[in-house]
């Protein structure tokens, strides 16, 4: 019946390491902590802040303990017509 701190952030520095090379994310990501599910567009050097055209990278989150973990990613390539 009392409120625990919940580390929120350390799994994007596992997502970093997880990444092809070549691609980063830029932008904040906001998991669904209701399904434990997040996605975002993945960057390219020469990307424009607007447009990613690295493709988008799907991922399941988990709770262990007092910490969200990265539990599995997934890279989908980029489509033709929107960079993501």
């Amino acid at each position: 019946g009392q409120w625990t701190l919940i580390d929120t952030q350390s799994w994007l520095k596992d997502l970093s390491s997880k990444l092809p090379k070549g691609v980063q994310f830029w932008k904040g990501i906001w998991p669904d902590y209701k399904t434990m599910t997040a996605e975002t567009g993945l960057y390219k050097p020469a990307d424009a802040n607007c447009c990613p055209t690295g493709g988008k990278v799907l991922i399941h989150l988990g709770l262990e303990g007092h910490k969200i973990v990265l539990k599995n990613v997934a890279i989908e390539p980029a489509t033709e017509h929107t960079g993501r």
